[in-house]
């Protein structure tokens, strides 16, 4: 656990040297940014990218982020399009299944159950798989490459608190879940968190019941995974 920056520039430089630090991992490493709707998570995911450390891919949900500018590298946007479909169209994906099994099954009743609209849940399922085949990775000691994801497999604990699953269900999907070697923790103000959801579809939404839920969520995550190494990271302070 990192202790609180107050500056803004050395809060960077210590997440960089803090991210470089794996590096010397001799297998690949699974990094997960962790963080409530309009935490700072895409932006974060993308400033990263732009840093150019060494051996580190970003994911942005299923986009794999690359180039100076922030944006898809198309070369390696088609690479991961191809591997996506793979994964949902061929045996690769059943190997993904049994390796995840017990999650996968569990997360797809809770979705299913719930009273989000079914082309949402078709969304989050898709967004799932493609945690899972991030997760595949892990361990690879021919890869050795630090991938860091953005909405991973964790963070959908959130989307569940967030579709009305109750907490103790969203406990016992979290102890199906592998688990990540770091996890980067995103705070930010709730009002700074309402301007950003305003400019997005949660616009419509209660807002004090998503952030009441996400909360939730939240702390079950940070009491699940608090002997996993972290890095807590302020996204408006400055």
């Amino acid at each position: 656990m990192q202790k609180n920056i107050n500056n803004p520039k050395e809060q960077d430089q210590s997440l960089y040297r803090w991210i470089g630090s794996f590096s010397s991992n001799k297998k690949t490493t699974v990094i997960e940014l962790i963080g409530l709707p309009g935490s700072g998570k895409s932006t974060l995911a993308n400033t990263i990218c732009l840093w150019h450390i060494k051996n580190v891919i970003v994911f942005s949900d299923t986009k794999c982020l690359k180039g100076k500018e922030g944006g898809l590298n198309n070369k390696i946007v088609s690479s991961l399009l191809r591997v996506y479909r793979r994964i949902l169209f061929s045996t690769h994906r059943l190997k993904l299944l049994i390796q995840n099994n017990k999650a996968f099954i569990y997360y797809k009743i809770l979705i299913n159950n719930s009273p989000i609209p079914r082309k949402v849940k078709k969304a989050r399922l898709r967004m799932w798989l493609s945690g899972s085949r991030f997760y595949s990775k892990k361990n690879n000691t021919s890869l050795k490459k630090i991938l860091i994801h953005d909405e991973g497999l964790i963070y959908r604990a959130m989307s569940l608190s967030q579709s009305d699953v109750n907490l103790i269900d969203v406990d016992k999907y979290l102890d199906l879940l592998p688990k990540p070697d770091a996890l980067i923790y995103i705070y930010s103000s709730e009002n700074v968190i309402k301007k950003r959801l305003n400019k997005r579809e949660y616009k419509t939404v209660n807002h004090v019941k998503l952030m009441h839920k996400s909360e939730m969520a939240f702390k079950r995550i940070k009491s699940k995974y608090d002997n996993v190494e972290s890095f807590d990271y302020y996204s408006d302070i400055g």
